[in-house]
């Protein structure tokens, strides 16, 4: 689902109220800025303190990747003002189907589980959007395949 509109009308609110309302569970969001890095969204590899004073590798999964091992709604509050090179880290996500596995950099292979679904958010007018009018076609254009 996109939703797009001026700021201040809802859409992160309503996007919220669906995913909950709707399927029951929790959601994970993804609030989206410039800064916003690759392992914000899909996670990464990390270490703690093990027994005996080692050192354990353990993986921090991220906002999307919890929500497709736990098969719930993510949201992507802002998308538009994501960089484009972490666009192009989620467009494997929006071919996936119910019970694919995805590579998740950083924390290898999982299976995504029913219920994962997406929701983004926008405010198309922008001065980030309206400088970058022909990506946002381009985007738009994908999304609108995949609904």
């Amino acid at each position: 689902m996109f939703l797009h509109g001026p700021t201040g009308t809802g859409k992160t609110s309503l996007a919220r109220f669906a995913a909950t309302h709707f399927t029951g569970k929790d959601l994970e969001m993804i609030f989206c800025n410039p800064q916003t890095k690759e392992s914000n969204v899909w996670g990464k590899t990390g270490i703690k303190p093990a027994e005996g004073g080692a050192i354990e590798t353990v993986e921090i999964y991220g906002p999307l990747a919890k929500a497709m091992l736990d098969g719930k709604t993510v949201i992507f509050d802002e998308f538009t003002a994501l960089p484009k090179e972490q666009m192009v880290f989620i467009k494997g996500a929006f071919n996936a189907k119910v019970g694919d596995r995805i590579n998740i950099v950083g924390n290898g292979i999982m299976k995504i589980k029913a219920g994962f679904q997406m929701i983004f958010t926008a405010n198309l007018k922008s001065e980030k959007i309206l400088k970058d009018k022909i990506c946002l076609q381009k985007l738009l254009k994908n999304l609108s395949k995949i609904i």
